[in-house]
């Protein structure tokens, strides 16, 4: 399953478009946890920045977001072993904090359950 790391920020004004990829990270990992001991596999992709049209056609070269991005080809290549490998999930071109930061909102937010 691909989604941003945006699932587990807050933002104004994006309220849809966060919702809907917290909606894949929780559809996702219970997925996950239903095939857990299967043949099945479940792998969240978390990319970074991806170089894509989005930034151009987004008018938003500029913005500090788009400065460092990683190549779509990286990207797949990360999840398509990740998934090889039977990973639950995957960082792509992101930086060491941000993976930190992830991953201790979701264990909190596992804890809130």
């Amino acid at each position: 399953m691909f989604r941003l790391l945006q699932a587990n920020f807050r933002g104004h004004y994006k309220q849809f478009i966060f919702a809907t990829k917290a909606y894949v990270t929780s559809f996702s990992y219970a997925l996950y946890l239903e095939t857990k001991g299967t043949s099945v596999t479940v792998t969240t992709l978390l990319p970074g920045p991806t170089n894509t049209a989005f930034a151009t056609t987004a008018r938003m070269t500029q913005a500090k977001l788009f400065r460092k991005m990683v190549s779509a080809h990286s990207v797949a290549k990360d999840g398509f072993n990740a998934m090889m490998k039977g990973k639950r999930r995957v960082f792509s071109g992101i930086s060491w904090a941000l993976k930190v930061y992830h991953v201790v909102n979701s264990f909190l937010y596992q804890l809130s359950l």
